[in-house]
């Protein structure tokens, strides 16, 4: 039983005749008639009773039933596979560090939607040595992680580097600090030390995050006397700093998107602490690159470029 079978069973099946649906097929009734005998043969049954005129037995009408729908299924199926081939469908088991996930996930994956809408992509968030590790056993296809892969069987491709910031609103730093309007223009062009803000309320990284452990080793190193209000994550330290509830602690890569009726924030970059990470794009060096995975990781690319920018 083949689909050029099924095909030839349903013309019959529907011109209740041999030579019309010969003619319709552009065969001869001699051939014809030899196909519908040979698929009679394979399901052990009469299809068409031939007298007095040419009508589908009850196995007849089962069989274009389901003739139908294999057809039809064939049809799905080719036109799937050929969007497959050409890399406008398929599945992306995609990685993607917690520290970047907030603020770039989100964005990268509306606009790869918008050119594949039809990619499938699972997402998971973890460290950096899980996503490695789960994309050496195949697991993942790609991850965007926050330090270098050492292991031979990754390539890497960079994105940017990323720091710490001290993110306050400019009424906060003034009511608790005796920054001049020069201190705030050098401190957001040079940056700042975290000794020149422990008076104000502070917002920290939760404990147990790398970033957390230096800081709380520049604490201990300088004798600050610095003890944080809230210790959350990114998002909220954020929204907490827009608030005006303190100082967050955050990434450099953080996107404020102040509006106009909020009051001015500034991000001054921290000095003297030792903690930067080097963002970047992994995959094994044995996996083939689909097309939608190299735009995926130009998309990447760009976006990182112009948020460094900002």
């Amino acid at each position: 039983m083949t689909f050029q079978s099924l095909q030839y069973f349903l013309t019959v099946y529907e011109e209740h005749s041999i030579t019309a649906a010969a003619r319709r097929l552009f065969i001869s009734q001699q051939s014809l008639s030899v196909h519908i005998h040979k698929l009679e043969q394979t399901c052990g049954t009469a299809l068409f009773t031939r007298y007095p005129i040419l009508t589908p037995t009850y196995a007849g009408d089962r069989l274009a039933e389901t003739a139908c729908e294999i057809l039809r299924l064939k049809k799905e199926i080719l036109a799937e596979l050929k969007e497959i081939e050409e890399g406008q469908i398929g599945k992306m088991m995609l990685g993607f560090s917690g520290v970047l996930a907030e603020d770039y996930l989100p964005p990268i994956l509306q606009q790869f939607y918008q050119r594949y809408p039809k990619i499938e992509v699972a997402a998971i968030t973890s460290n950096s040595a899980d996503l490695e590790d789960q994309t050496v056993a195949g697991q993942l296809d790609l991850y965007i992680g926050t330090s270098v892969s050492k292991n031979n069987v990754i390539t890497t491709v960079p994105l940017i580097d990323i720091h710490l910031i001290a993110a306050v609103r400019e009424d906060v730093l003034r009511r608790y600090t005796n920054f001049s309007d020069e201190q705030i223009e050098r401190g957001l062009e040079g940056g700042i030390t975290l000794a020149e803000i422990q008076d104000v309320p502070m917002i920290f990284p939760v404990r147990g995050w790398r970033v957390r452990e230096a800081l709380d080793y520049h604490i201990r190193e300088h004798k600050l006397k610095i003890k944080p209000i809230l210790e959350t994550h990114q998002a909220v330290a954020l929204s907490a700093c827009i608030k005006g509830i303190g100082a967050g602690i955050l990434y450099s890569t953080t996107s404020l998107n102040q509006s106009l009726d909020t009051k001015r924030i500034l991000k001054f970059p921290i000095r003297n602490i030792d903690y930067r990470i080097s963002s970047c794009i992994c995959y094994r060096r044995d996996h083939f690159l689909s097309a939608y995975e190299e735009d995926f990781i130009e998309f990447t690319k760009t976006y990182f470029e112009q948020s460094s920018l900002l």
